[in-house]
């Protein structure tokens, strides 16, 4: 079964424009920030867009969807590593080891092992590597993450240079646009279905039937 981009990019475009509109009459018409805060909807909604993103990307390895699985491990744990930054796993009522493995010196050396795990792997097959990633660079979904990542230095900058009041709305809403990009790259061409084939018969039964139906 073939998976289009189109629709689901339509579909995300109406849905991004519904948050926005929503979000600021809620945010400055009704005076509730907490919708574009920390851990308000919009900032709910990234973490929701990563998360699917690193699942997508970690399917697409399972599915056979691109030769260079490595390209493929090395966007999973970017969505990974932008899912922490944005959620306080503190907050969640969840054990103890798993907060301390997203957060702090945990998540740390977390980086740094699946940082030198995907390094070594892409070193150790580096021209293949960097062939894979010229030839993603140059289809629909290497456009899209360029997109995200320009998205994403843009509300940045936004956040750093810019004091205006509407600043954080603008940043958190542009990282969501970035983010739903990330996703519509991640999403798989393709979902193998297994069928039932009924195999062709051979041409000598071809021609064995027809006489039988001949002489009868």
């Amino acid at each position: 079964m073939q998976i289009r981009l189109r629709p689901i990019a339509i579909a995300l475009a109406v849905c991004y424009v519904v948050v926005i509109v929503y979000s600021y009459h809620v945010g400055f018409t009704m005076k509730v920030s907490r919708v574009y805060r920390e851990n308000g909807l919009i900032e709910n909604l990234q973490t929701l867009l990563l998360a699917l993103s690193a699942i997508s990307f970690l399917a697409c390895v399972r599915l056979k969807q691109f030769t260079n699985r490595w390209l493929m491990y090395a966007f999973a744990f970017i969505c990974y590593s932008l899912l922490v930054r944005e959620i306080e796993i503190i907050r969640f009522d969840i054990p103890a080891s798993i907060k301390m493995a997203m957060t702090g010196r945990g998540r740390t050396v977390i980086f740094i092992v699946v940082f030198a795990m995907l390094a070594y792997y892409g070193a150790r097959n580096f021209w293949p590597n960097v062939a894979a990633g010229l030839h993603f660079a140059k289809s629909v979904r290497g456009y899209l993450v360029f997109a995200a990542a320009a998205s994403m230095v843009a509300a940045h900058i936004l956040e750093e240079v810019t004091h205006w009041r509407y600043v954080t709305y603008l940043e958190e809403i542009i990282e969501l646009g970035g983010y739903g990009m990330l996703l519509l790259a991640s999403l798989p061409s393709t979902v193998s279905r297994k069928a039932t084939v009924t195999p062709e018969p051979a041409p000598s039964e071809h021609v064995g039937r027809l006489e039988q139906q001949v002489l009868a």
